[in-house]
């Protein structure tokens, strides 16, 4: 119960102020110290095993007659000590197909509230098994898709039917995807700082945005009586607004991530995406370390700090943190920036639907 529950908090507290504090509480090293921490693993053992026996407990309901008021007691009783195991008790109850309509809609409800009490302690990339609990992902967008959707709205602007190119290219399935997803209300779209600090250089004037159609026939003079400085402004906000339903919490402060570590360890990664940027003939921006040119650039890291701050934040009503992108730099290392920061990468529209539907 809960005088219960809050007396052996207030003994784990005592006990750790003992071990961390002992000068404080007038208490030498030897030989109190050696049994406060004997006290302390003590304390923890059994909070451990209180754990165990009650998931113990959960699976002979399950197997029983499946109360949807005692699955409830039981994960609330292990949310206590440890929220995320104790939604996903919820969770595998509910997914289990062994409850009727009425049972399933009750656990929903109790997984909601279980996880509004607990959300402050729940770090987002946690939360990605909470299937039930309707939280969206918030996808950050990288510069490059800012680019394909500025670039897909001109030609429609410019084409005669109001249609663009007819070419389905994977590049323009996926921004529209991205669109769609967010407004069907499945989805939460950012732009990082970065991104939208790279696009709106890439885009600051007609001419340099000509330039990005290298591989697009555009008519010079219906470009010139068409695109000026505000039309082009003017697309330009559009995309920003349509890619941008979400703004990090103004009382969240930003903290960075170290990479360095990471981009060491996927050195040869590294090296692969150098020498394919370079294959090209242009000289990619990258950035060094250890006297290296191979890793990715201020921006592109800028925005994998971002996105693993982000997923290690407890922000309301976010399921998970992923960047939608099409560059190398990410693709490459997805499952490892996965498993070390709790982002994922999608660069297409059927990963988009995969992580989405």
């Amino acid at each position: 119960n809960d005088a219960s529950r809050s007396i052996r908090a207030m003994r784990v507290k005592v006990i750790e102020g003992l071990y961390r504090y002992p000068d404080e509480h007038g208490l030498p090293p030897d030989p109190f110290q050696g049994r406060v921490r004997a006290a302390l693993k003590e304390v923890r053992t059994s909070e451990t095993s209180r754990q165990t026996d009650l998931e113990r407990r959960f699976m002979i309901e399950m197997r029983g007659k499946k109360d949807p008021q005692m699955i409830t007691h039981l994960a609330t009783e292990v949310a206590d000590t440890d929220p995320i195991t104790g939604l996903r008790m919820l969770e595998k109850a509910i997914t289990s197909g062994n409850l009727d309509a009425k049972q399933s809609n009750t656990l929903k409800k109790s997984q909601r509230a279980l996880f509004v009490l607990h959300s402050g302690t729940i770090p987002v990339k946690q939360r990605r098994v909470l299937r039930n609990m309707s939280l969206k992902p918030l996808i950050m967008i990288d510069t490059n898709i800012l680019i394909e959707a500025l670039k897909d709205d001109l030609l429609k602007e410019l084409s005669a039917d109001s249609l663009g190119s007819l070419d389905w290219t994977v590049e323009r399935a996926f921004h529209w995807m991205l669109r769609r997803r967010a407004g069907e209300g499945r989805v939460l779209l950012h732009i990082p700082p970065a991104a939208r600090e790279e696009f709106m250089h890439r885009a600051k004037s007609p001419d340099s945005v000509l330039n990005l159609f290298s591989d697009t026939y555009i008519d010079k003079a219906l470009w010139s009586e068409v695109v000026d400085d505000a039309f082009l402004n003017e697309r330009v906000e559009a995309v920003c607004q349509a890619f941008n339903s979400w703004n990090l919490p103004t009382r969240v402060k930003q903290e960075e991530i170290d990479l360095e570590d990471f981009l060491l360890n996927h050195r040869e990664v590294f090296q692969l995406v150098d020498e394919q940027k370079r294959k090209g003939g242009k000289s990619p921006l990258r950035t060094s370390i250890r006297g290296e040119d191979i890793y990715p650039e201020k921006g592109d890291r800028d925005i994998m700090q971002d996105a693993a701050f982000l997923a290690s934040t407890s922000i309301s009503d976010v399921g998970g943190v992923l960047v939608a992108t099409r560059d190398s730099d990410f693709r490459l290392v997805s499952r490892a920036l996965e498993e070390e920061y709790g982002f994922g990468v999608v660069g297409d529209a059927q990963q988009l639907n995969d992580r989405v539907l």
